[in-house]
């Protein structure tokens, strides 16, 4: 996963772009959902992601994935410790003509730390 090419969230999300399901702290728009996954990729840069199964219907998607990854930067206030972690999770994207819409997601991301240690 390696992803450095953060302006393709503008290309491919709507200026009305809302993230469910982020932390509280973080804003549900796309500057907010980009931040996060900055957050992750710079902690985590060598993340391999792997979708399970993929589902569509009408102007849903659905993802089934997992992620492997070494813990190579800072995360949750943990410095890196080069472990390797994984998580999984199910992401649903709703598509308006070519554009994201909203995005959910339900990961166990938080269960991160307890690999950590």
């Amino acid at each position: 996963m390696a992803f450095k090419n953060y302006g393709i969230f503008d290309e491919l999300c709507t200026p009305e772009f809302v993230a469910h399901d982020l932390p509280s702290s973080v804003s549900p728009n796309k500057d907010g959902f980009k931040g996060m996954a900055i957050m992750i990729h710079n902690a985590f840069p060598d993340a391999h992601l792997i979708v399970e199964d993929t589902i569509a219907d009408k102007d849903k998607v659905a993802l089934r994935w997992n992620v492997t990854a070494t813990h190579q930067g800072e995360f949750m206030s943990i410095p890196a410790t080069n472990r390797k972690v994984s998580w999984s999770g199910i992401t649903i994207y709703r598509i308006a003509g070519t554009k994201i819409v909203e995005w959910w997601n339900k990961s166990d991301l938080s269960a991160v730390p307890q690999q950590l240690k």
